[in-house]
């Protein structure tokens, strides 16, 4: 779960350097919070543009968009045979972009898991998978993806190392940013 954190991680700042005004209302967020010092467990999941920034781009950009299962025995599924003994690649994430469950599938909207819309409580939304066989470091991804952009945003200043526009989505074999993407830090004046 550590390098699924870390990928979030890199999308997460990607998303705030491409966009000035998002990064400005998260950092608001992040400022009056974490100039208390780091926040109980409570108040960082309470925090609701930190928070809907994550799942938002977990939503639009998932670097654990499916899971492998063998199947146990043959069985059709929409005219396609399976064998026992294959294996299915299940995309978990699929519905992220169902209008259905998330309207304006392609709008990068943070706003979407706040009351009364919250979206990430649907079935649909399973960055991490569903049921049983769902990731087992879910809990701790959900308080150390706060808490790591909280830090990186109260004590350093980002800014890219590079140009955006030229970054792309790779796979190795999940979703990455390219070699390519840097970004420049330094310390933050205090807040």
């Amino acid at each position: 779960s550590l390098d699924t954190v870390a990928t979030n991680m890199g999308f997460l700042l990607m998303r705030l350097l491409q966009d000035p005004p998002l990064r400005d209302r998260i950092q608001k967020e992040v400022d009056a919070v974490f100039s208390r010092g780091i926040p109980e467990l409570d108040i960082l999941m309470a925090m609701e543009d930190l928070n809907g920034l994550i799942r938002e781009t977990m939503r639009l950009q998932p670097v654990a968009f499916g899971i492998t299962r063998t199947a146990c025995e043959d069985f059709m599924f929409k005219n396609f045979q399976i064998y026992k003994g294959e294996d299915v690649l299940l995309f978990t994430t699929a519905d992220h972009q169902n209008p259905d469950y998330f309207p304006e599938p392609q709008k990068f909207d943070i706003e979407r898991y706040r009351e009364p819309r919250n979206q990430h409580k649907q079935i649909a939304f399973s960055p991490f998978g569903k049921g049983p066989h769902a990731c087992l470091g879910v809990g701790l991804a959900d308080i150390m993806l706060p808490l790591n952009m909280g830090l990186i945003m109260y004590n350093w200043e980002i800014e890219p190392g590079c140009d955006l526009d030229k970054v792309k989505t790779t796979f190795s074999p999940a979703p990455i940013l390219s070699k390519n993407f840097k970004i420049r830090i330094s310390h933050r004046q205090a807040a």
